[in-house]
């Protein structure tokens, strides 16, 4: 799942096991801090939803629970937050730059047992 930061709320969509959901912590992988939401839930479809309004930082993966009242995961996830738009998302852009050697004269040493 993508986020983008540039918004102020993020609704979430995902399909949960069966039971009647909470609440959703949110854990920052990075500074493993986590917080807790009580949102409201909807459905669409199979999907459940909720909106979180969170301080979301660029290019930080975030790990998402789904609980039910008894503290039953009922849906686990990983988030990355990014400010590309989701249709031309890489986790490479502006990251990795690999040069192209030219292997014309590479030497090779063939070993016969």
């Amino acid at each position: 799942m993508t986020l983008l930061t540039s918004l102020t709320s993020n609704e979430i969509k995902f399909i949960p096991r069966k039971g009647s959901l909470q609440s959703v912590i949110i854990r920052d992988e990075q500074t493993k801090e986590e917080f807790s939401y009580t949102p409201d839930f909807t459905q669409d479809g199979y999907y459940s939803l909720c909106t979180i309004v969170h301080n979301f930082i660029e290019s930080r993966a975030y790990t998402l629970r789904v609980l039910d009242s008894a503290s039953t995961v009922l849906y686990r996830g990983l988030m990355f937050c990014t400010t590309q738009d989701v249709e031309e998302y890489s986790i490479n852009k502006d990251k990795y730059d690999v040069p192209v050697e030219d292997n014309s004269s590479a030497k090779y040493t063939i070993i016969n047992r």
